[in-house]
């Protein structure tokens, strides 16, 4: 194996262990004393290579016509944000993002 493989095995090894830690990226590379940007540009190799994802593996979801457009509940803060409820919500979640 040349070195750029075992490279690479080794840090395949490391993002299974880190997806299995259940930590951030940041506190896996720190824990383990790695920088972050060499563990984010072999992520993004890991997933370029093990992604099986193509757009025939999204589906699409019709909402009726009433939950497309239409709020059921808006809520104006003091600082001007809106936000915009699509689905019911439970009154003690509007309590508790007003407190």
């Amino acid at each position: 194996m040349t070195s750029r493989e075992e490279k690479k095995q080794e840090m395949y090894s490391m993002i299974e262990s880190w997806k299995a830690s259940g930590e951030s990226q940041h506190a896996f590379c720190k824990t383990r004393g790695m920088a972050y940007s060499g563990f984010h540009y072999w992520m993004k190799k890991y997933r370029q290579e093990t992604s099986t994802a193509s757009s025939e593996d999204f589906i699409k979801v019709n909402l009726p016509e009433t939950h497309r457009h239409f709020p059921v509940a808006e809520l104006v803060m003091a600082d001007g944000k809106l936000l915009r409820f699509y689905q019911w919500v439970d009154a003690s979640l509007l309590r508790a993002l007003l407190a």
